[in-house]
């Protein structure tokens, strides 16, 4: 039975202007952006692509643990077409902290029409 359950959400609308992973919806490309606790006995994936201009979309979940400070991967997709209803993806490794990057394999112009990704995070305690 699920007793308390959170969310945060991670991109809203995000438009994908880089072919490099970013770690936030400010565009944080550092190796502290983006990270959020994690200390849930559950961890749900949220995504959903709006639009998709050309190429693909890749996203990736990175964990990282107290004491090794290094990321390490959890989870990797590519989106090549749009969606009309967003999909959960259950996490199962158990981390301190995960972030999501997000990036594109091809640049669109203009860049006020690129790629528009969603992704929240579903965090849950059980009994």
């Amino acid at each position: 039975m699920i007793i308390s359950q959170a969310n945060r959400v991670v991109y809203n609308g995000y438009k994908v202007a880089s072919t490099s992973f970013v770690y936030d919806s400010d565009g944080g490309t550092g190796a502290s952006d983006g990270w959020v606790l994690s200390k849930y006995d559950d961890v749900v994936l949220q995504v959903a692509l709006g639009t998709l201009t050309s190429g693909k979309v890749l996203y990736q979940v990175e964990g990282r643990f107290d004491g090794l400070n290094r990321p390490a991967l959890v989870y990797t997709a590519s989106m090549t077409a749009t969606t009309t209803i967003d999909g959960l993806v259950e996490l199962s490794q158990k981390v301190k902290e995960i972030r999501v990057g997000v990036k594109a394999d091809t640049i669109a112009s203009p860049l006020s029409t690129n790629n528009c990704f969603y992704c929240g995070l579903v965090l849950s305690e059980r009994s």
